[in-house]
């Protein structure tokens, strides 16, 4: 019958002998909650006088206490012929193997390491208190013989108690395997957290170093746009004053055409019209010089750009002219097929036009490498091809950029949008032209960049994105 089953008034008596107020507090409430009668002595010395004065139906004893010990009051509660029926279930926090034959030695019935589960506690009691014998010391005796680390034992306490304490040593070292197996998965779990929460922390590390190198970067660039933005200005503007006084220089010219020959009329009105032409040139690229120093002041400011209507079309046409003649610039050999499908239909987007512009000119820059280094590599017999790609697709629009360069191995593909990570030698790259595209895209515009590629033959980037974004 389990302390559960018994029925009101019948209380089992319990003494608990433990030096510690509050393990013996907590026990001692454990036990009347699940309708255990329960008296509390503070040392082994003192229960064993409580003990000889009113018999408990069982003995919860601490091991390790002052003055007399677990052990000690277990051995002369069990030389009593008047105490020796009495159960003893042992509580301890060691953990040698000899202490479990020091507790046959002393007679105990039972043992449990601390720290322990409650309901085990609970149900090694109703265990004792179900199947205890009396210890009359006439039973199955003769004792048994053992070794252990290197020393002999005999141990004179009947089989039965030896069998009990010896099960109940087996369920204790099996409870806390499972405790062990628990706290080790616990901790693989929390070993996995730490892990993540570092790659997090690295993550944002790496961040927080690439926007103090991109604000050191944005100074420096805001610096020199403020210096080119003055002459490039004049430029501009002489460039349109000029293209004025050719305008009335040849209705002059035509006014006074009968002074002229045929001939000598022809070739001056030929000058002119070049002349024209090449003013009308400086004007456009002029503008065109002035909207990039525009873009690199706003992003040398720090501040979200200003979304608005962007021919995307358009923005791309700028940004593959401006790719081109980077790399031209770089090296004037350079040149490669530049094959281009722009979908009339796709019209305009609300973006953030510098960012976006940035971002084309990342992947067309990277691509021009790519293809400028395997023509290097090939020779003559390769042909360096760019392939730029716009699709309509109603709410969204798509742009792909394709290069017939060396690919990307699958084992790297993953780490391309990594800060810092680039596949260019060093010096040559800073590694965070595609982190930061990622970021453009996907964060500040709502959309997607994946990546397409074939080891030796071509790599393809493909952005999406919402015609209208917030």
């Amino acid at each position: 019958m389990t302390a559960q089953q018994r029925p009101p008034g019948s209380e089992v008596d319990i003494l608990i002998v433990e030096d510690s107020a509050i393990q013996a507090t907590l026990l001692k409430r454990t036990l009347a909650q699940h309708g255990y009668a329960v008296t509390v002595a503070k040392d082994g010395a003192e229960g064993l006088a409580m003990i000889r004065a009113q018999k408990p139906a069982l003995v919860i004893s601490d091991i390790e206490m002052r003055g007399m010990d677990g052990y000690a009051m277990c051995r002369e509660i069990k030389r009593d012929e008047a105490l020796r029926d009495i159960p003893v279930i042992l509580l301890t926090s060691l953990s040698d193997p000899e202490d479990i034959v020091r507790g046959l030695h002393a007679g105990a019935d039972n043992y449990l390491t601390k720290p322990y589960d409650d309901q085990y506690l609970l149900s090694r009691i109703n265990y004792v208190l179900t199947n205890r014998q009396p210890r009359t010391g006439d039973g199955e005796q003769g004792g048994i013989a053992l070794h252990l680390a290197g020393k002999r034992h005999r141990i004179d306490s009947d089989r039965q108690q030896i069998l009990d304490l010896l099960i109940s040593t087996f369920e204790n070292a099996v409870r806390q395997n499972r405790e062990l197996r628990s706290a080790q998965l616990e901790l693989r779990a929390k070993n996995a957290e730490l892990e993540e929460t570092l790659r997090q922390l690295h993550t944002m590390q790496d961040q927080v170093i690439a926007q103090e190198k991109l604000a050191s970067l944005g100074a420096l660039t805001a610096g020199i746009a403020h210096e080119i933005r003055n002459p490039l200005n004049f430029v501009t503007n002489f460039a349109e004053l000029s293209n004025e006084l050719l305008h009335e220089l040849h209705d002059d010219l035509a006014e006074q055409q009968a002074l002229f020959d045929p001939e000598t009329f022809e070739d001056l009105a030929d000058l002119l019209a070049s002349l024209q032409q090449n003013v009308q040139k400086i004007t456009e690229h002029g503008k065109r010089a002035d909207r990039i120093v525009n873009g690199m002041l706003q992003h040398s400011r720090g501040q979200a750009g200003v979304r608005q209507p962007t021919d995307i079309n358009l923005l791309l046409s700028e940004d593959i002219d401006l790719a081109y003649h980077g790399m031209r610039a770089q090296d004037t050999s350079f040149n490669v097929s530049i094959d281009t499908l722009l979908d009339p239909t796709v019209g305009s987007a609300n973006v953030v036009s510098q960012d976006i512009s940035r971002v084309f000119l990342n992947i067309l820059n990277n691509a021009l490498y790519a293809v400028h280094v395997k023509h290097k590599e090939l020779g003559e017999g390769f042909r360096p091809t760019l392939s730029v790609r716009s699709t309509n697709l109603g709410d969204r629009l798509e742009v792909r950029i394709r290069d017939n360069g060396n690919g990307i191995p699958p084992a790297i593909r993953d780490k391309l949008f990594q800060p810092f990570f680039t596949t260019k030698p060093t010096g040559s790259g800073t590694g965070l032209g595609l982190s930061i595209s990622r970021d453009i895209v996907v964060q500040e515009h709502q959309g997607t960049i994946e990546i397409d590629s074939e080891v030796g033959q071509y790599t393809e980037f493909i952005i999406t994105f919402p015609r209208q974004t917030s």
